[in-house]
């Protein structure tokens, strides 16, 4: 999911974690990740967190990677569906690549997003596109802007 800084960031956030944390993100149409622009990166994040996402630090998201994936590579099973701590909707990793060793790029049936900042929306759309790649066929990108020509 792509917040670009025409967008109504509340709104954006809303339909994000609304689908995210639907039957605890079993559903595998949900958002993965939240890209955004570095110039309204403030504005997603503190919106993200009033909203109940919560922001793992370096060391949070690195040992919860170690359980979103399988030895095999393949989507640990024990994490589709798990709830999360009370009083947060979802877990938010900061992430900046995009490959099959990177479980936060990944797709995660769990309340799980990972966070990208770009520097403007044609890297943005760039980065959703490795992301898609990455993951194949049959997944979705979806735009939150009010500029015509962005989303064209």
């Amino acid at each position: 999911a792509f917040i670009e800084k025409s967008a109504n960031i509340p709104v954006a956030v809303k339909r994000i974690m609304d689908s995210k944390t639907f039957d605890n993100g079993t559903i595998c149409a949900s958002e993965q990740s939240i890209i955004t622009e570095r110039c309204i990166e403030q504005k997603v994040v503190d919106e993200v967190s009033r909203q109940g996402g919560y922001f793992m630090t370096p060391e949070e998201s690195e040992k919860l990677s170690k359980f979103i994936l399988r030895a095999n590579g393949t989507m640990n099973p024990k994490i589709v569906g798990k709830s999360i701590p009370a009083g947060t909707r979802v877990l938010v990793s900061r992430q900046r690549t995009v490959g099959k060793d990177n479980p936060y790029s990944r797709e995660k049936l769990c309340p799980i997003l990972a966070f990208y900042v770009e520097d403007g929306w044609e890297e943005a759309c760039r980065r959703s596109i490795e992301i898609l790649n990455n993951e194949g066929a049959g997944h979705t990108m979806t735009i939150h802007s009010e500029d015509a020509d962005v989303i064209r």
